[in-house]
């Protein structure tokens, strides 16, 4: 009996042995990756999945549905931008409340250059580094060409002017002592004469006074200004894919972040005026072709608004960590499916992040597109104040 009693226990032992070979086997052997692509390929429907990895969500779904196409390009060199002496200067002094607040930052730069993935409010840091990323203290793009495509290819466009004033965070211009507007935006419709005339006005307060956005609009047809509400911010921007809320969603201490990845990505990181030409020239109704798109390390942000009744569920947020600049943004719905795809082609090349260049918002669930050709701007520039007035809007309308 004890000769079988130990027989027993040394087959235990060896089968607990070999399973522990088995496990520590699985644990040893390094996870396969996925191929990277060489400079030169293109990804279309007949290869993505080789480099899935590599796409975005989103990415993945209009390649499939052959309305996208990239073409890998090498990473382009850096582009100096006039915040990174602030950002160096001020670095190590900003923190994150637990409300996801911005506290002990220094004015302007970017408050977390560095980012530990270990840290709770990693996600929150990395959203503040592209809230608080150089766009240029004023911008005017005028005119920008917005054409809208159905499913059909069917295009509809107009013209429209774009006006962005900062009051603080600047790095070029002179402080604006005393102001309690961190931004001014303004956008109006200027061409063909049907759509004409419409305007909107966006005020966002300093965050630190905790003020509600304030937003007005000239309707046409009605020939007043009225003063709309945050529940009109999920409203379409004349006629198109864009909401009033996809230019501004709101201060980060309003939203909850999270880190899902950082990895490296495929992105349209930098796009100079000959790429943006060439793109538009390749443009077929709503597909893209050829997009050129570089390897580039991301993280990859999962946002979701406290406000309950926010229009879209969450965002995921593909931000690189050279310029903090939000390379693509998709977009849930109510229900928590993936409804929009909104592009930003490296706009880099300007000295600004993920301002100017050539955008589009892509409504994957219907099939159709806003494409954006913001080409022509100017940058830190002084604008006078009268331009932003609700006053102003109703001139702009006659």
């Amino acid at each position: 009996m004890k000769t079988r009693h130990l027989e027993t226990g040394v087959v235990q032992l060896l089968f607990t042995f070999c399973l522990c070979l088995i496990l520590m086997g699985s644990l040893w052997c390094p996870k396969a990756s996925a191929e990277k692509p060489e400079i030169g390929t293109l990804i279309d429907q007949s290869n993505w999945e080789k480099y899935k990895e590599y796409l975005g969500t989103a990415a993945q779904v209009l390649i499939q549905k052959n309305h996208l196409s990239y073409r890998v390009v090498a990473r382009h060199p850096h582009v100096s931008m006039p915040i990174e002496p602030w950002t160096e200067k001020c670095k190590g002094k900003a923190s994150v409340s637990p409300d996801d607040e911005l506290l002990n930052y220094c004015g302007t730069g970017v408050p977390f250059p560095e980012i530990d993935l270990k840290d709770p409010k990693a996600g929150a840091k990395v959203y503040w580094n592209q809230d608080k990323r150089y766009t240029g203290d004023t911008a005017i793009y005028s005119p920008a060409s917005v054409v809208l495509i159905d499913k059909k290819g069917n295009e509809r466009g107009f013209t429209a002017e774009m006006l962005n004033w900062k009051g603080t965070e600047r790095c070029v211009l002179p402080p604006v002592p005393g102001t309690q507007v961190r931004a001014w935006i303004r956008t109006n419709t200027m061409a063909p004469f049907d759509m004409k005339g419409f305007a909107a006005l966006q005020r966002i307060a300093l965050y630190e006074l905790k003020l509600p956005d304030e937003q007005w609009a000239y309707i046409p047809s009605l020939r007043r200004v009225r003063r709309m509400s945050t529940a009109l911010k999920g409203d379409s921007f004349a006629g198109s894919d864009l909401t009033y809320s996809d230019t501004y969603p709101g201060a980060p201490f309003d939203f909850s972040s999270k880190i899902l990845a950082f990895r490296d990505m495929l992105v349209c990181g930098y796009c100079d005026n000959a790429c943006w030409a060439e793109m538009i020239e390749k443009r077929q109704g709503l597909n893209l072709y050829n997009v050129p798109v570089e390897l580039r390390p991301i993280y990859i942000l999962e946002v979701k608004s406290k406000d309950k009744n926010y229009h879209y569920s969450k965002f995921v947020y593909y931000i690189d960590d050279e310029y903090w600049m939000i390379n693509m943004k998709e977009c849930y719905d109510p229900k928590g499916e993936l409804w929009k795809l909104h592009t930003f082609y490296g706009a880099v090349s300007s000295g600004v992040a993920g301002a100017a260049g050539v955008t589009s918002m892509m409504d994957i669930q219907a099939d159709h597109m806003t494409f954006n050709d913001t080409r022509t701007y100017k940058y830190n520039v002084e604008i006078p104040m009268e331009e932003f007035s609700p006053e102003r809007l109703k001139e702009l309308g006659k």
